[in-house]
């Protein structure tokens, strides 16, 4: 891909991200963007680190057939 066809495609995924359910697009953001552990999201979240994972789980899912269609 040559660099203004990677721009558009970062800028499409971004907006995606921004569609999701907000517990889904915080942990994607500090998963994918802030490179957190899970432990760190569970502390951060106030969440189990297994609710982390399937959060994440469904944000992956979500924004692969978001990308399909």
């Amino acid at each position: 891909l040559d660099k203004m066809q990677n721009e558009e495609l970062r800028n499409h995924i971004q907006s995606m991200v921004e569609e999701l359910p907000a517990k889904q697009k915080m942990i994607i953001k500090l998963f994918f963007l802030e490179e957190k552990q899970y432990s760190e999201i569970s502390n951060i979240m106030k969440i189990s680190e297994k609710t982390v994972a399937s959060c994440l789980f469904k944000a992956r899912s979500n924004l692969k057939m978001k990308l399909a269609a």
